[in-house]
């Protein structure tokens, strides 16, 4: 058949149906296209934001890592300045200065104290003079 003929046979109602039909198809490839588009852009949105909550988690785990360790070095300090003779006959800021290092005084750290056999404070981190109190 020719295209000729063809469109002879085209009546304006069917000629209105093949537009509708031609409408509906561009119009449900455009809704195909937009939602593989917006799947694609979720699957990267999710994959970018896990990337980024373990570049998170990872920094975390190793800013605690650090800080465990600085606490636990600066409670070696203080056992090892314990165990040196005459520490504790020095004068109080200099026995704070022996006994923590400056990693044990930063504010972050919270305050580490000594304590003598019955639990009352001998040294502490955070002044020269030890606060009062019994642990």
């Amino acid at each position: 058949m020719r295209l000729p003929g063809l469109l002879a046979r085209l009546t304006p109602d069917r000629l209105a149906r093949l537009g509708l039909a031609c409408i509906a198809a561009v119009t449900v490839g455009f809704v195909l296209l937009c939602a593989g588009v917006l799947v694609a852009g979720r699957r990267d949105a999710t994959a970018a934001a896990v990337a980024q909550a373990r570049n998170i988690a990872e920094s975390v785990a190793q800013d605690v890592g650090r800080n465990l360790d600085l606490y636990d070095l600066s409670l070696q300090a203080v056992v090892q300045g314990l165990q040196t003779p005459g520490v504790m006959a020095l004068d109080a800021e200099l026995r704070r200065m022996i006994l923590f290092p400056r990693a044990a005084r930063a504010p972050y750290f919270g305050f580490i104290n000594v304590l003598d056999a019955d639990g009352n404070v001998m040294a502490d981190s955070q002044a020269a003079i030890p606060r009062g109190g019994n642990f």
